[in-house]
């Protein structure tokens, strides 16, 4: 298999840095992220993975280089799993950390990702079959909501949406 080096870019910023890498193995896409993906950041990150289209690319997001994940990077790969998956494809992620999977697991979105401790582990779980994957076990009573699908209501700015959070 020939592994070709797409791109490197790194973004840095007085609060955070990040390193990307890009390699293309046939039709797979390996992403590389080394430092900080955050609010800071995911705009370089957006500008190097927007133009990889899902149905003719496998994109694998590789996180082993990730020191801090927010819900501004969380939310970048949230949207760019819900683009694919909108085009019948996957993303996947190769995260080795358990401290970034308990942020996975702790949003309910371990399930919505083909992740794995390394590229193998992921390209195994893309080509398993959906339905035989494994689901944690829910709690009897417990709501289930699928936040990977959740969109914002109309109609509720940031202000009426900060009012309904604020106790008196």
């Amino acid at each position: 298999m020939s592994v070709e080096l797409v791109v490197e870019d790194r973004a840095a910023t007085r609060r955070s840095a990040l390193s990307i890498g890009c390699e293309r193995q046939g039709n797979l896409v390996l992403v590389a992220l080394e430092g900080e993906l955050d609010m800071y950041t995911v705009a370089r990150f957006w500008e190097r993975v927007e133009h990889f289209d899902p149905v003719e690319v496998q994109l694998v997001i590789d996180l082993s280089g990730v020191g801090l994940l927010d819900s501004a990077g969380l939310s970048a790969l949230v949207i760019l799993r819900n683009e694919a998956d909108r085009r019948g494809a996957r993303l996947g992620l190769i995260c080795p950390h358990r401290r970034l999977l308990g942020i996975f697991g702790l949003t309910g979105l371990r399930g919505v990702f083909a992740v794995g401790d390394d590229l193998a582990a992921v390209c195994a779980e893309l080509a398993a079959d959906p339905s035989a994957r494994r689901q944690a076990p829910v709690p009897a009573g417990a709501k289930i909501v699928d936040i990977a699908g959740v969109r914002r209501p109309p109609g509720l700015d940031q202000g009426e949406r900060g009012r309904a959070w604020r106790r008196n």
